[in-house]
């Protein structure tokens, strides 16, 4: 709706203590298995945070919006809950009741507790933080499950921080720079490329839901001209949907000349979208120079090979 909630490293950082107080309030411990349902891109970022400093081991999981049918974020609900042997989920709000109610029947049947989660509850100066080592694990970065099971890649402090360094070196980032994406925070191009690299630059960081991108994509540029980002991403479905929702006429006023990088992977490549949508947006001062084919998987936190810049 056009509305920003904007804060700083600092207030991220007292956030996430404060939520470690709350989970460790409720008796969660160093190495403790926490899967995230949360909706707020915000909120998951803060969890995520809170668990890293306290040593326990965030899960970051697409949020079940109902349980009245089957949907792929149920079952792969259900597939990391087995993984996990009945790790403990934090749960938005809104779905108290049907918890209470056990309604998520496969969460009940792998014998998971849960916890209502509470934004406001917690004392950043009582939270306890973990002394963690380089070769502990940092997080759990599940695959897809889409060939069976979902496998969890277990990511070490060593190895995301390695990453990191690598993506900010060979994509050349500096602290002025802005970047803007609309990867889920459970992606690893979504949190790690879009969300840890700005972090270890200090750059500013525009998060936008992708609900917003899928629904006009047309908004996700909007944002790129206004916010004057110069790294952001999209994997190819992303830009063929821009390229079947948006005309040349709807760029008058938008200035795209700011993009250096456009990070295009998660998915196969086509140089026949990438031609397109270059084309499209040349209107508006986009360099098809920008646009960065790129190739990443899990197993490897995300970044694997970059092209030359």
């Amino acid at each position: 709706d056009g509305s920003d909630s904007t804060y700083g490293y600092a207030e991220l950082y007292r956030h996430a203590l404060r939520t470690l107080d709350f989970l460790q309030s409720h008796g969660v411990m160093p190495g403790q298995r926490v899967v995230l349902q949360i909706q707020s891109s915000e909120r998951q970022i803060e969890v995520f945070w809170a668990c890293v400093l306290g040593g326990i081991i965030p899960i970051l999981l697409p949020k079940v919006a109902s349980w009245i049918r089957d949907s792929d974020a149920a079952r792969k609900l259900e597939g990391v809950t087995r993984v996990l042997g009945g790790p403990l989920i934090l749960v938005d709000a809104d779905q108290a009741q049907a918890y209470a109610d056990g309604v998520p029947r496969p969460v009940v049947a792998n014998a998971c507790p849960w916890l209502i989660d509470d934004p406001a509850a917690g004392d950043e100066s009582a939270a306890r933080q973990h002394e963690a080592q380089p070769d502990d694990l940092a997080y759990l970065q599940f695959s897809s499950g889409s060939t069976g099971l979902p496998k969890g890649v277990r990511l070490t402090h060593r190895n995301v921080v390695c990453n990191v360094r690598e993506i900010a070196e060979t994509s050349q980032t500096q602290a002025s720079e802005t970047s803007l994406s609309w990867m889920p925070y459970y992606h690893d191009m979504g949190l790690i490329a879009f969300h840890l690299v700005p972090v270890y630059r200090g750059m500013d960081q525009i998060k936008l839901d992708a609900a917003d991108f899928i629904a006009d994509p047309l908004y996700w540029l909007k944002q790129i001209s206004r916010h004057r980002a110069a790294i952001i991403s999209s994997p190819n479905f992303g830009l063929q949907h821009a390229l079947d929702r948006i005309k040349a006429e709807d760029l008058a006023g938008l200035d795209l000349s700011c993009i250096r990088i456009l990070c295009n992977g998660a998915e196969p490549i086509s140089a026949n979208v990438m031609r397109r949508f270059s084309d499209l947006l040349a209107v508006a001062g986009f360099n098809r120079q920008a646009m960065f084919p790129v190739y990443g998987m899990a197993e490897a936190c995300v970044a694997v090979t970059f092209s030359p810049l």
